[in-house]
């Protein structure tokens, strides 16, 4: 699903964001980041929690 990122792309991927970000801002986006990340791990979660039940439903209602 994601795409192959090597060593030298996530290195470069670190350095502009040094450049643009900052040393000092650069912890504090990361944390916000992986808050994000967090909230949309937990959406994605929800949503096939609840594609799950909507298919279970189904196959009880198939069943009788």
């Amino acid at each position: 699903m994601l795409p192959d990122i090597g060593a030298t792309e996530l290195l470069v991927i670190a350095v502009v964001a040094l450049i643009v970000v900052g040393p000092k801002d650069l912890p504090m986006l990361l944390r916000r980041l992986g808050q994000f990340m967090a909230k949309l791990r937990g959406m994605a979660a929800e949503f096939r929690a609840s594609f799950d039940e909507m298919a279970r439903q189904s196959e009880l209602d198939e069943l009788r």
